[in-house]
């Protein structure tokens, strides 16, 4: 086999790409990627030489608008509570689910606690230490989730006394502040 030929030498000299590992498929996807680059670099700088840049999607609003329309969203959301001035009525109405339910409420605890959004909500700690049956307090339950959903429930036990069952539940009742 004769080396010296010049088509020998060329070969010897530059391996093709498939051997030096590039696959001419990857090679054109690199050259239509770098033209479609360019394209939208040139379209990009053309728009701003001449003073709009026209992109696909709208321009987003101004921070000032998000923040108008987070705190419209957050007001409208908020008026849902029930007022600050209505604590008595709900907390009634709490008692009143609970008699309906046969529930006997030993002594209940509602004392006012940081809110997180001071201004704005109102928070109350609730503790209900009930007597009753199974039925009545799964029913209390499903009841204040049902009536007063502005009551987040933190915490409920429930435990076997004698021939009643006892249960204690804790959470969080808000009001909008009128502050």
């Amino acid at each position: 086999m004769n080396h010296s030929s010049p088509k020998n030498r060329d070969r010897l000299a530059a391996p093709s790409l498939a051997q030096a590992g590039w696959h001419p498929v990857g090679l054109f996807g690199i050259a239509a990627g770098l033209i479609g680059a360019l394209l939208i670099v040139s379209q990009i700088t053309q728009g701003a030489s001449s003073g709009t840049v026209e992109v696909g999607a709208p321009a987003a609003p101004s921070a000032q608008a998000r923040l108008e329309a987070q705190g419209a969203g957050l007001q409208e959301r908020l008026s849902r509570f029930p007022a600050i001035s209505e604590r008595a009525a709900q907390i009634a109405a709490i008692g009143a689910l609970a008699d309906e339910l046969g529930l006997t409420i030993e002594s209940g605890e509602y004392r006012n606690a940081e809110s997180p959004m001071p201004g704005e909500l109102a928070m109350i700690a609730v503790r209900l230490p009930l007597h009753g049956s199974p039925e009545g307090i799964r029913g209390f339950v499903a009841g204040l989730q049902r009536e007063a959903p502005w009551l987040a429930i933190d915490h409920l036990s429930i435990e076997r006394d004698g021939g009643r069952w006892r249960a204690e539940v804790r959470g969080r009742l808000f009001l909008r502040d009128a502050a």
